[in-house]
């Protein structure tokens, strides 16, 4: 049996999210593989896809066009989604033309309209995975233009065309018909605490401390101030380039992380507030120094929920650039670690889509 992915580019939490609910079925069904649609890096899926898969690149929506890890360029995203909503139907029936030559089962989209609708073409089941939706998004941006908001409707059409409906919490918008996972999708560390510390060269060291903005890069202004703690060790993510200078460990965006072995390894993390990144955190226990985005809806749900469900701290944007944070990190260090978490929601995920694979 052969599953299909699709799924959004819109950094790599998305593509965690959707990995962990197909390892999940793969777990349970050993001879699967999958077909995954996806312009994210083929090194991502290598380090997270237990299943035998093909790449297939392709850009499944447009999400949101970044400057950067914290802010969007509302105006270019709104023509580029205009121009991708007006080449859908083709690409959809391409897709779908794909989806039968590999005699896939089943679509799972995260948050792809295109693969919802190239599933409605092959005549198989789309199962769409969420904790927000585009049409939501475009639609709580305050400074969207009209044409972004028009196009809520369109991409809400697709999206109620799902076969199945998963909502992994934290959930921005309860949807009817949708079910609600108990817990959140998160991929599970696959190292141990000793043998991650040891792959980083890092055994026996200070206490560790992961700084990470996901799968966006920008101006990492804050670390020239890490340099004021030489007694902690620094693990950075998405840098220009990889390797270490002082007590700070650099590695570049393109090169394939597995996060939730980094997390283990940590003593705290440092993160700009995605779902993957709050998930995976979760799931290990660690204490979380947080930074909502500010211009991004989803980022009061996510903080919510992280103030009831983690040990941590937030701050701010500017806080985070100057790296005045790095004055609070005695604090964070001091919360007490929580015992990781054995189950996540893809399992609940993979016992809900399998019925529609027969």
């Amino acid at each position: 049996m052969r599953v299909a992915a699709f799924i959004t580019s819109h950094g790599f939490g998305h593509a965690g999210r959707a990995c962990a609910v197909l390892n999940a079925l793969h777990a349970r069904r050993p001879t699967f593989a999958a077909e995954v649609f996806t312009a994210v890096p083929d090194g991502f899926l290598r380090t997270s896809l237990a299943m035998p898969y093909q790449r297939i690149l392709k850009l499944t929506d447009v999400g949101m066009i970044q400057r950067g890890p914290f802010h969007a360029d509302l105006e270019s995203t709104a023509q580029a989604v205009t121009a991708f909503l007006d080449g859908l139907e083709r690409a959809a029936e391409a897709a779908a033309a794909r989806l039968g030559e590999a005699r896939c089962g089943a679509v799972l989209s995260d948050i792809s309209p295109l693969g919802i609708l190239a599933a409605v073409h092959a005549g198989i089941p789309a199962v769409l995975i969420e904790n927000f939706r585009w049409d939501w998004i475009y639609a709580s941006l305050e400074d969207a233009p009209q044409e972004l908001r028009a196009t809520g409707e369109r991409l809400a059409e697709i999206y109620h065309r799902a076969d199945l409906h998963l909502q992994a919490p934290p959930v921005c918008e309860a949807t009817a018909g949708a079910i609600q996972l108990t817990l959140p999708v998160a991929r599970a560390a696959r190292s141990s605490r000793a043998e991650a510390r040891r792959a980083l060269g890092a055994e026996g060291e200070a206490p560790l401390v992961l700084v990470t903005t996901g799968g966006v890069s920008g101006e990492q202004s804050f670390v020239d101030a890490l340099g004021r703690r030489p007694d902690l060790l620094f693990l950075v993510t998405g840098a220009d380039r990889s390797g270490r200078v002082g007590n700070v460990i650099h590695f570049e965006m393109g090169e394939p992380l597995y996060l939730p072995d980094l997390i283990r390894a940590s003593d705290a993390v440092v993160a700009k507030l995605g779902y993957s990144t709050l998930a995976e955190v979760w799931r290990e226990g660690r204490p979380l120094l947080r930074v909502p985005r500010a211009q991004w809806p989803e980022g009061a749900v996510l903080s919510a929920w992280a103030a009831e469900h983690l040990p941590g701290i937030e701050v701010d944007e500017a806080t985070f650039q100057t790296g005045d944070w790095v004055a609070r990190l005695d604090e964070l260090l001091a919360l007490p670690l929580r015992p990781a978490h054995l189950r996540a929601g893809q399992d609940e995920a993979a016992e809900r889509i399998l019925p529609l694979l027969g």
